[in-house]
């Protein structure tokens, strides 16, 4: 049941309006039961695994509230919180460990030809959507609790409904226990003003999937499926698209996700904040994926010394945290290069602004519009690059891109890329349109800009958004509907 789909938006105002019509006391389990039967929609096999974690995390919750000993509470948290990521890396790396454990037994001989089916019938099991979303969430709980940051959830009801609520569940944002569960105990009033504002960001993240991203990926799924037939300039434009276009993806969904929550009065963190006007890579970590981008500070960076240790110590903290990162996004190679590349960056820059603050002083940046431009530009750039391992299908696909990124391409043309001149055109427009969104954003808040143009206005302007979308929807959409963290 995709965010971006009519059934979804059946869904979601069944659920609203139940959940505003029913007594207060039934609300809770209502969105309990929406929730897992919007997950269980997936796939039914998957909500057992979903069952298996909650229980799991409810139940190490419980044992460490009642755990005295320091020594204790370690192991039960190691032992929980392993267990459940042991399943994570089971589904995330099984196509290699079954793959692997197949030739060994098939050079000794110890697997019969019968099991052979069995095998590629794991091979092909799909992994659960949002997997490492809600398993990221459990274990964050039960580190919390084990630190005696947070107190341990005794109403199971209420807890399972924080690791299944649907508008989180499937790409986050990655929530914590103290922020989600004290607003489950308020009694959520119908309110005009954050119902149209939650409406708005689900119209706003529907535009900015279904129109933007779903655009821009014809040409990037164009050039990255046949890196072969492309050079030069065709790579570098491929680049700067798939970057919008995963930010739109992304950042879309959240949208909708927080809207979702907001139309019943629930307030899920910000993920993202704009993060194509950072001025260096580690600013553009603090606004990209927030929610992911914390739970790694939180649950290891800061457990194996954070900033507080050696230059040297540091630095190595950063890498390990960015190549698990690239690990947690998969298994290609592809993956842990962008997570040391990320990881190198903010090293460097680090002893780059340094430098610079020794030779122009503190707040160098801030002093001049025009420096400031130039560091967003310049971290544009990077981020750019340092997405085309992201993006590729391998390390030979790799290879091929950066073999001919600076060879250019004899009479070459943007519209020689496989889709037609209104479409490239139109694409630009596109990108040209979050630019100027986000800066508008950053300065004056796009939204409260918004809400002080004539009602009338805004109407039009939403109608507008509304038919784009259904527009591209029904019959404009050329590339899936699916979401690209779906597959993290």
């Amino acid at each position: 049941m995709l965010f971006t789909s009519f059934r979804y938006l059946i869904f979601l105002t069944i659920t609203v309006v139940l959940y505003y019509v029913v007594p207060v006391r039934m609300r809770l389990p209502l969105l309990l039961f929406a929730s897992l039967y919007f997950y269980a929609v997936w796939d039914p096999f998957s909500l057992v695994w979903l069952l298996m974690i909650i229980v799991i995390s409810y139940l190490a919750g419980i044992i460490l509230s009642q755990t005295q000993d320091e020594q204790k509470k370690k192991q039960i948290a190691a032992l929980s919180s392993g267990s459940m990521l042991l399943v994570l890396i089971a589904f995330k790396y099984k196509d290699v460990l079954i793959s692997r454990i197949l030739n060994i037994a098939d050079v000794h001989g110890l697997m019969p030809a019968s099991y052979a089916s069995d095998s590629k019938r794991l091979l092909a099991a799909a992994v659960p959507v949002g997997l490492s979303f809600f398993i990221f969430q459990a274990m964050g709980y039960i580190f919390d609790v084990a630190r005696g940051k947070t107190k341990a959830s005794w109403d199971f009801g209420k807890y399972a409904l924080f690791i299944a609520f649907f508008p989180h569940i499937m790409q986050g944002p990655i929530d914590r226990v103290d922020n989600l569960l004290p607003q489950m105990d308020e009694v959520h009033t119908f309110d005009y003003e954050g119902y149209n504002h939650g409406l708005a960001m689900i119209l706003f993240g529907a535009f900015k999937k279904v129109v933007i991203a779903n655009r821009l990926a014809v040409l990037v799924d164009t050039v990255y499926g046949e890196v072969g037939g492309y050079s030069g300039q065709a790579y570098w434009v491929a680049a700067v698209f798939f970057a919008f276009q995963i930010y739109c993806d992304f950042s879309g969904y959240t949208d909708m996700a927080l809207g979702s929550a907001e139309l019943m009065g629930f307030r899920l963190p910000v993920n993202f904040k704009r993060p194509f006007l950072a001025t260096s890579v580690s600013e553009f970590w603090r606004r990209w994926h927030i929610s992911l981008s914390n739970w790694f500070r939180d649950y290891l960076y800061f457990p194996l010394g954070g900033s507080h240790v050696s230059e040297a110590r540091w630095a190595f903290n950063v890498m390990v945290v960015f190549l698990v990162s690239g690990l947690w996004h998969g298994t290609s190679w592809t993956f842990l290069l962008w997570g040391f590349l990320n990881g190198l960056c903010q090293v460097v820059g680090k002893y780059k602004n340094r430098l610079l603050a020794g030779v122009f002083g503190d707040g160098y940046g801030d002093r001049s519009r025009i420096i400031h431009c130039l560091r967003v530009a310049v971290t544009f750039l990077i981020v750019v690059l340092l997405l085309i391992p992201f993006r590729a299908n391998s390390l030979g696909d790799l290879k091929v891109i950066l073999k001919g990124f600076f060879r250019p391409m004899p009479d070459f043309s943007i519209y020689h890329l496989g889709a037609g001149r209104q479409d490239v055109n139109f694409s630009i427009l596109l990108i040209f349109i979050v630019i100027v969104t986000d800066v508008i954003g950053e300065t004056v808040g796009g939204y409260a800009l918004l809400q002080k143009m004539p009602v009338l206005v805004r109407r039009v302007f939403y109608m507008a958004c509304v038919f784009v979308i259904l527009l591209f929807g029904v019959y404009g959409s050329l590339t899936s509907d699916s979401f690209i963290y779906f597959r993290f």
